[in-house]
């Protein structure tokens, strides 16, 4: 007779009225580490970005948003009255 294997361990694990998911494809681990390091993300930032811009949902990017803020703030203020 043989032993039972061990239950192997969940994907996902709740969180509140949310599933964590605790595992990943090694590609999708890769790029979404290399997607939140280069724009400066957490990890739920950077799903949370993907999902937006995705085709599918359409949603505008908070990313590029955040950018336009960046730049419109180091901009000098400009005077209406200038002699």
């Amino acid at each position: 007779m043989e032993h039972a294997s061990a239950k192997p361990r969940p994907l996902r694990l709740p969180l509140g009225r949310h599933k964590k998911c605790v595992a990943l494809h090694t590609d999708t681990y890769l790029r979404l580490r290399a997607f939140a390091q280069q724009h400066d993300l957490s990890w739920s930032g950077a799903i949370h970005e993907l999902l937006r811009t995705h085709p599918a949902i359409a949603l505008p990017s908070l990313l590029q948003a955040r950018q336009a803020a960046a730049a419109q703030r180091s901009e000098p203020p400009t005077s209406a009255t200038q002699p």
